[in-house]
């Protein structure tokens, strides 16, 4: 167990307690007071996992209660703080409603072949939150310690260049569309940048890219390492001129099922010179493309406007660079606002 094994030398610790993914006793005891094994759910952004193995090594270790991490049983083992494999996997379902339903039914989800979980240790504040509490779904969400927020961003030089992209102030009414249209472009897949824009379709190596893609999970890349630096392209959205007033610039955003209603941002604040055109349903990108997205913008030198939220690794990594992310301030939610944020459905539809 993870407690045992930082223990000082000489001091007597017990193994944890074995689960139903554990194949010996090597490593850990039978669960000798035989209590039901917990499932948590373990969500696919960073601090959500570590909260679910946590929770897994309070249970196991202090509690002698077996826990397993993941959405259904052909996912726990990887998904496990004592995974015996070099890569782990997690789950792609943000908030498993049904799954926890199961849950609430089944006293041990080993039991279950599909989806059942117990616990999901990171909720961030959901329309259906109340008709869940309400229904006896699940219980009243309580604060977990951490403080989490999500923004916009632009890179360090954007906001020394243009200071006045870092507040809404810059961003908003007519003033401002034609800076934003020129700065911010489209970011480009590896297979578009190929099909329209390299003039040898990438059957030699070019300033962005090494060769084409090979897999499809390439040809939706917006970066690989050493292979694809990635290609901003200035569409006829990003044209300005006498006959066409709606040239706008491109923000980058999550998904429709994450908690941020960047459109309710927009039009709220007046924001008229912004438009998304993401792969996913409300124009969104998928947070690993997100991440490809701003080392493209690193790799070619670009400026790129984009959701990101806090706590996670991710911004540390462009610490003291000029991609370091810096915020774009927003002023408090206004009522009429708040009350009129789109839901999920509206998002994803």
């Amino acid at each position: 167990g993870c407690l045992r094994a930082s223990a000082e030398s000489g001091t007597e610790q017990r193994k944890r307690v074995c689960n139903s993914d554990d194949k010996d006793e090597e490593f850990c005891e039978n669960n000798i007071l035989n209590y039901p094994e917990y499932r948590i759910h373990d969500a696919n952004w960073e601090t959500s996992i570590i909260l679910a193995w946590i929770n897994q090594i309070v249970l196991m270790e202090i509690g002698m209660t077996p826990a397993t991490v993941g959405f259904q049983a052909n996912m726990t083992s990887a998904a496990s703080f004592y995974s015996p494999e070099e890569v782990t996997i997690h789950s792609e379902e943000l908030y498993p409603w049904d799954a926890l339903e199961k849950g609430n039914t089944e006293a041990d989800c080993a039991s279950i072949d599909g989806p059942c979980v117990h616990v999901i240790p990171e909720v961030w504040e959901r329309n259906e939150i109340k008709e869940l509490v309400r229904k006896g779904v699940i219980e009243p969400p309580n604060l977990n310690g951490l403080f989490a927020r999500a923004d916009l961003h632009i890179p360090a030089w954007v906001a020394e260049t243009y200071p006045s992209l870092a507040i809404w102030y810059g961003l908003k009414g007519g003033d401002s569309q034609k800076l934003l249209a020129e700065t911010f472009l489209r970011p480009t897949t590896w297979l578009e940048y190929c099909t329209y824009k390299s003039e040898n379709n990438c059957s030699a190596r070019d300033d962005f890219a090494e060769r084409g893609p090979e897999s499809d999970e390439e040809e939706r890349s917006y970066f690989l390492e050493e292979k694809f630096r990635g290609y901003f392209n200035e569409t006829e959205k990003n044209k300005c001129t006498e006959e066409s007033s709606n040239c706008t610039g491109y923000v980058l955003g999550p998904p429709c099922d994450y908690t941020f209603n960047l459109d309710s941002m927009l039009h709220w604040n007046n924001i008229s010179g912004l438009s998304m055109d993401g792969p996913l349903p409300n124009g969104g990108y998928e947070s690993e493309q997100l991440h490809q997205i701003w080392r493209a913008a690193e790799a070619t030198n670009s400026a790129v406007l984009m959701y990101w939220w806090h706590p996670t690794s991710f911004p540390y990594e462009f610490t003291g660079t000029n991609y370091s992310l810096q915020r774009v301030t927003f002023p408090p939610p206004s009522r009429d606002c708040y009350e009129n944020t789109t839901t999920e459905k509206e998002r994803c539809s």
